[in-house]
């Protein structure tokens, strides 16, 4: 059922919420909950110690934090001069960037004078096996779990991370596309549309529909065997052509293409702007090809997110938002000339009235 979604592209990426920390402090509570009515009733030395516990933990994960960024900073070191100009303090505040590293700072020293304090209590009970278990914890777990991967980020991790901070292959992508083409051409597309005579009357939604099949197939002509068996869609006319100086070339030119769909339901004939995203064609060669290292799997999900970065680009920009529209399907016997007529159909209410 969800396959059928969006003309059999499946359902659209949402972005990612704080689900991932309200479980976290779901698990807390429910530890402090269970450990408050296992320790019934709570003694002052049974308090200390978990103070005690608690601060000592939380110092030795602190330490072993810091030793794992000495072991990055000797690699970087190495690079001293090719990375970082020489400056061997650059090279230290690259290994040792924390974020709000002020608040982590305070952080530390809170829980070195909790671990002191708490120590004083805890004296008549220290055992020496809490030190060994301290430096167990400080240094040798945070060194093994750092030399043999297991602090690796997970998929959702690294995905998180990509979404956040505009890493993936899909976000270069879409702002390539948007800087690129559509930041210049999408404005300037009422005027192109005024400008070709024939048709301007005939366009009843001013729009540039961009089409996305979900495999990332970008043929040459929309109109093709598999997604218009019936030769239903024809190309009518291309707009008055944008021409404007960028990249060294004086008149380069960008123009779009007006195609006519035929209706068999009402034998009306429709007109309206539409085009392939071209750059999704990338991830189409660079599954097929093996250097590229992109499997199918990955190619679906950065498709995905290709279309939800390309959307709050365009509609974050006031001179885009209302001049484009994403159509996607699944890429493989749709019927291209139905779905454009139900994408132009959303787009306005008395579509099918002709002037």
């Amino acid at each position: 059922m969800q396959q059928e979604e969006n003309n059999g592209f499946g359902p659209f990426y949402r972005q990612r919420g704080s689900g991932a920390i309200w479980v976290a402090i779901t698990i807390l509570v429910v530890f402090v909950v269970v450990t408050f009515f296992a320790e019934r009733p709570l003694q002052h030395n049974v308090l200390a110690f978990y103070f005690f516990a608690i601060s000592l933990s939380l110092l030795a994960y602190m330490v072993g934090e810091m030793a794992r960024r000495l072991c990055l900073f000797g690699e970087e070191a190495r690079h001293c001069r090719s990375r970082y100009e020489g400056s061997m303090k650059k090279a230290l505040k690259a290994a040792f960037d924390f974020q709000n590293s002020e608040v982590i700072a305070l952080f530390a020293i809170m829980i070195g004078l909790g671990t002191y304090a708490s120590f004083y209590d805890m004296w008549y009970s220290y055992k020496t096996e809490f030190t060994r278990l301290f430096f167990l914890n400080a240094i040798f777990i945070p060194l093994f779990v750092f030399l043999f991967g297991l602090r690796k980020l997970s998929r959702v991790e690294y995905s998180q991370v990509n979404e956040k901070e505009n890493k993936n292959l899909a976000d270069g992508l879409a702002w390539g596309y948007y800087f690129g083409y559509l930041k210049f051409v999408l404005p300037a597309l009422e005027n192109q549309i005024n400008l070709t005579e024939k048709y301007r009357y005939e366009i009843k939604v001013h729009k540039v529909f961009i089409i996305i099949p979900k495999n990332c197939l970008i043929l040459n002509e929309i109109s093709n065997k598999q997604s218009d068996p019936k030769g239903l869609v024809k190309i009518a006319v291309n707009l008055q052509p944008l021409e404007m100086k960028r990249g060294g070339i004086e008149y380069r030119t960008y123009k779009h293409t007006v195609h006519s769909i035929k209706d068999e339901d009402t034998d009306e004939t429709y007109y309206c702007i539409m085009e392939y995203a071209t750059p999704v064609m990338s991830l189409y060669q660079m599954s097929d090809d093996p250097r590229a290292a992109l499997s199918r799997e990955e190619r679906d999900n950065q498709v995905n997110l290709f279309i939800a970065k390309l959307r709050e680009i365009l509609d974050n920009d006031p001179e885009c938002k209302d001049k484009y529209k994403l159509v996607t399907f699944g890429g493989e016997n749709q019927d291209i000339g139905k779905i454009m007529i139900r994408a132009m159909k959303e787009c306005t209410l008395d579509f099918g009235e002709k002037d």
